[in-house]
């Protein structure tokens, strides 16, 4: 079952006296003139994959089974012995390089970005306060059918990066139905909706959202990209998975995230949000940077495998 999704392998002494699932298939080579590694990586190789789904009968996707007659039926290149088990030994080379690759990387994933964020915060030597004294809450709720107050567009949850409070995109509001709330530029939206998602953005033109993000006004004088940084950081983030993680579907109470004890960032010194802008922006850098290289390294073994196997007869 599933042979077209690539589960292929090659048992080893590790496995002895294991018991496999009957969903697979076993074989053994019943001639000296076949290399069962070189079958595996041959069956996983675009072509040979061709192959196992042109032998999985069915039209139900996720339960497609590789037909036995069908399999044993299919007529595959197979060269001399030792040629098999060069083209073997060079791909199992390649495997084990990639491995090594995987195992020595040092990656930069966001989800460590709230932690970064919050030892620089905590670094900054500031005084105690609650969420509360460091905003209000603005309710300006647009039903259908009331003028938009200027607004353009509707972002929701799904339109914000988490971690980063990017903007992804956004709908036309005229796809949009129900009652929505109102942002304005310089305001924070926060999504209580799944607060573990830690979506927090400044808002950079007028538009509507979901009722499941709380729309929050910086006090005076408080840059609200300070603020975004603190409330995606891991002083708000940790308590409110903490709040929250015994609910079916987590939803942050207004109430909760006011009476949070953060760093009063109003006392911060002026450079602090330059710096937080700065972190941020490398850690985005260095993870896009990370998934490219993830994207290459994890393509090197199936090409090998493809120019291989694609130029034999």
């Amino acid at each position: 079952m599933r042979a077209w999704e690539a589960a292929v392998a090659v048992t080893s002494e590790a496995e002895t006296g294991y018991v496999a699932s009957n969903r697979f298939l076993p074989y053994v080579p019943k001639t000296e003139r076949v290399d069962v590694r070189y079958l595996a990586h041959y069956f996983v190789s675009e072509r040979g994959l061709g192959q196992l789904r042109s032998a999985s009968p069915g039209t139900q996707v996720r339960n497609r089974t590789l037909g036995k007659k069908l399999f044993e039926e299919l007529r595959i290149p197979l060269p001399p012995i030792d040629e098999q088990r060069r083209i073997a030994a060079h791909l199992d080379a390649v495997q084990d390089y990639v491995a090594h690759l995987a195992s020595e990387s040092i990656t930069f994933p966001l989800q460590r970005l709230p932690t970064v964020v919050g030892d620089v915060i905590t670094e900054a030597g500031l005084p105690v306060t609650t969420v509360g004294e460091l905003l209000s809450v603005v309710n300006t709720t647009i039903h259908p059918g009331e003028p938009l107050q200027g607004a353009t567009e509707f972002v929701g949850l799904e339109h914000i990066a988490s971690h980063t409070g990017d903007r992804l995109g956004s709908r036309a509001i005229h796809e949009e139905t129900g009652r929505k709330f109102l942002f304005r530029p310089g305001q924070v939206t926060f999504g209580y909706l799944r607060p573990y998602l830690n979506k927090a953005r400044v808002a950079d033109r007028t538009g509507l959202c979901s009722v499941e993000q709380f729309i929050l006004e910086p006090v005076d004088g408080l840059a609200p990209e300070l603020l975004a940084h603190l409330l995606r950081s891991a002083h708000v983030l940790d308590r409110a998975v903490a709040a929250t993680n015994r609910l079916q579907l987590p939803r942050l109470s207004l109430k909760t995230l006011l009476a949070m004890e953060v760093p009063d960032i109003r006392v911060a010194q002026p450079g602090l949000t330059r710096r937080l802008d700065l972190l941020r922006d490398q850690f985005v850098t260095l993870s896009r940077i990370d998934k490219r290289r993830e994207v290459l390294r994890d393509g090197m073994l199936p090409a090998a495998r493809n120019e291989i196997f694609s130029a034999m007869r």
